[in-house]
């Protein structure tokens, strides 16, 4: 299968066919369409970059000549390019399936937005209407649009986020300001927040955070000679990192006598990967408490837990 791929060359993106290549993006017209504009974003962004820097060295104390005629216009096409590719961007979005290609777009969409933001912004200052700060410096503004409603939910989501243990979208843009701005005005007595410890004999189990998209992440402690685990999934898939203690993870394919086994210490931060399908175990083999961070792809759920009992 004919495959275009992107590699950075000069500066910009180029686009070529290799039938060897194997991360590549499918080919068909809407994707070479695509990467075409993303193509034109990169180079364009280059383009505008060095008009910028160019035209930094005219403002400073010493009077200049007004921009020439070509340099406004230069500007203006600039500006014009970018307003005309965003769009285009945003529905690529909604209509592209290929998982490395969408990564491109919403880069490609993010820079394209930034310079744009950057040149208007600049356009203004031209036009002897810049925005400028207390201090007397010309800033970018930036605007997010968003519902009173939606926002009072955000906020409140931050919030309940301590209980509920999600963790915000932080591919959003505002969103993640937002966050950022929350948790800087927490009272400093309310920094830290209790987690939920599921303990007994044998140690304990914490669940620390949950996403939808990313699944969850808990931390497990084994008290020294306790095996946990003996139970495999069917579509939960989990890593395993043995941050203190001596353990011994064990592994069975379900429809095999044959043991695997993997010696992991806090002493060589290591991550084991727990496949689908392998019953598997984790013994506490140490003289200390063993301490392991678990992440599942999948939340869990006690309605579906996809766990099944099974020594290994």
């Amino acid at each position: 299968m004919e495959v275009f791929s992107l590699r950075l060359k000069d500066g910009g993106l180029n686009v070529f066919t290799d039938d060897k290549e194997q991360n590549g993006i499918k080919s068909n017209f809407w994707n070479i369409l695509i990467v075409k504009r993303i193509t034109r974003c990169e180079k364009l962004a280059h383009k505008i970059e060095a008009i910028l820097d160019y035209l930094k060295t005219r403002f400073d104390s010493e009077p200049k000549p007004r921009l020439h005629i070509g340099e406004a216009m230069g500007c203006w096409t600039y500006y014009t390019a970018l307003a005309e590719e965003i769009p285009v961007l945003e529905m690529a979005l909604n209509t592209t399936t290929d998982n490395v290609l969408l990564k491109l777009i919403k880069e490609a969409k993010e820079l394209a937005v930034e310079q744009r933001d950057i040149l208007e912004e600049f356009m203004r200052a031209l036009e002897g209407d810049p925005t400028i700060q207390d201090d007397g410096f010309c800033i970018v503004p930036v605007t997010h649009n968003i519902k009173l409603g939606e926002l009072a939910y955000l906020i409140q989501s931050f919030k309940e986020s301590r209980s509920n243990l999600s963790i915000p979208k932080m591919e959003d843009a505002l969103t993640k300001k937002l966050y950022s701005t929350y948790l800087s005005f927490l009272p400093e007595n309310q920094f830290s927040y209790d987690l939920k410890m599921n303990c007994d004999h044998r140690g304990s189990f914490t669940e620390f955070m949950r996403t939808p998209e990313r699944g969850q992440v808990s931390v497990n402690v084994s008290k020294p000679g306790i095996t946990k685990g003996n139970h495999w999934h069917h579509t939960k898939n989990e890593k395993f990192l043995v941050v203190s203690g001596e353990g011994l993870i064990r592994f069975r394919k379900i429809d095999s006598d044959e043991i695997i086994e993997y010696r992991v210490s806090g002493e060589k931060l290591q991550v084991v990967d727990i496949p689908t399908g392998y019953t598997h175990s984790i013994v506490n083999v140490g003289e200390s408490d063993l301490v392991t961070v678990m992440w599942a792809n999948e939340c869990f759920d006690p309605e579906k837990p996809d766990t099944y009992f099974m020594e290994v």
